[in-house]
């Protein structure tokens, strides 16, 4: 009767195995197939206020693995006293600081863009988190949100004159929904 027994929790034992380890290779191929594109982005910032501002090339991410994400921010321009200018006036307007993303190549497509206060960025010395979500396939960029560390503006310059961005990159991919739903129940 023993033997009976464990010889079903071993049978259940196997199918959970069989099964956890059928759900982890769905997954790993998810993963390695789709996710692991490298794509280069151009990312351009307006520091005029308004309806229809101008934009202009601010830095390149490139990002050499959706699924790890790792990216590397190259800042195409150097920050001068008169860029800090624009933004200190757009921070004492209470207006916007906007960024827009494009897939350099793939300029057609159009852009994918994000605002935030601009007395957020001002009062934060340009440090800033963008953050990115990818397609299924990881080869463009669908939504950008921008995150600067001061949350709340409270009117205070920064201590220095940044030289460039220090921005960290978040990349993001839909999380495929698992196939089935299987349910056990243990004795």
């Amino acid at each position: 009767n023993n033997n009976k027994t464990m010889t079903g929790q071993t049978v259940s034992w196997w199918l959970f195995f069989l099964i956890l380890a059928a759900l982890g290779g769905l997954n790993g191929f998810q993963e390695d197939e789709f996710l692991d594109g490298q794509l280069t982005l151009v990312v351009e910032d307006a520091l005029e206020g308004g309806p229809n501002p101008t934009f202009s090339p601010r830095s390149t991410i490139h990002v050499r693995s959706v699924k790890s994400g790792n990216a590397l921010v190259t800042h195409m321009r150097q920050w001068t006293p008169e860029l800090h200018d624009k933004l200190r006036a757009l921070a004492e307007n209470d207006d916007l600081y906007r960024i827009r993303v494009y897939h350099k190549g793939s300029e057609e497509k159009g852009y994918v863009s994000t605002f935030t206060k601009a007395c957020q960025i001002y009062e934060s010395a340009l440090s800033e988190t963008v953050s990115m979500m990818v397609d299924s396939a990881g080869m463009s960029v669908v939504g950008v949100g921008l995150i600067p560390p001061v949350a709340v503006c409270r009117g205070q310059p920064p201590e220095i004159i940044p030289v460039q961005h220090n921005t960290t990159v978040i990349i993001r991919s839909p999380t495929p929904a698992p196939v089935g739903c299987t349910l056990f129940q243990w004795y």
